[in-house]
């Protein structure tokens, strides 16, 4: 968290979250949303587990190609 709030665009990670204990490591999004003049509003967190992220990116680059028999778990 205290990465993204010193961060002046949307900051990625993979690993464990502390926000969300006990889950696998899974992919992470984090953006500053700010006013109009600059002040902190809240913070925008998205979290994607792996498989889904690269089955998702994988099916853009490859539409007709089989995901991996582990993509939905």
């Amino acid at each position: 968290m205290e990465r993204t709030l010193a961060a002046p665009a949307r900051v990625e990670r993979f690993g464990p979250c502390a926000q969300l204990p006990g889950r696998k490591p899974a992919f992470f999004d984090a953006q500053r949303i700010e006013d109009a003049q600059g002040r902190l509003l809240d913070v925008l967190y998205l979290s994607f587990r792996f498989n889904d992220k690269f089955a998702g990116i994988f099916h853009t680059l490859l539409p007709h190609a089989q995901p991996p028999s582990d993509a939905a778990a």
